[in-house]
C-alpha cells in the first residue's frame, strides 16, 4: 500500500513542480512583454531575464548546500547499522 501512496505522491509532486515551472516562465514572459511595451530593447530584456534566472538558480544552489550541511544522518545510520560499541 505504501508503494501506491508513494507513487501517487511522486506524481502529484511532479505535477506541482511542472506548474511552478510554468508559472515562473509565464512571470518572466509577462515581465518581458511589459518591458517591451515600455520600449526596452529585446537584447536588454533577454539579458536581464537571463541574469535574473541565473541569480535565482545560484541562490537555490546555495540553499541546497546549506541544507545538505545541516542534514545529519548519523542517527539514521546508527539505527540501520549499529556500531560495535552498542
Amino acid at each position: 500500500m505504501w508503494v501506491t501512496s508513494s507513487a501517487q505522491l511522486l506524481a502529484l509532486m511532479c505535477g506541482v513542480i511542472f506548474l511552478l515551472l510554468t508559472t515562473w516562465l509565464l512571470l518572466i514572459a509577462t515581465a518581458a512583454a511589459i518591458a517591451w511595451s515600455y520600449g526596452f530593447s529585446l537584447v536588454g530584456i533577454l539579458l536581464s531575464v537571463t541574469l535574473m534566472t541565473f541569480a535565482s538558480a545560484a541562490v537555490l544552489l546555495y540553499l541546497v548546500g546549506i541544507t545538505l550541511k545541516n542534514m545529519n544522518f548519523t542517527r539514521t545510520l546508527d539505527a540501520i547499522i549499529p556500531t560495535e560499541e552498542e
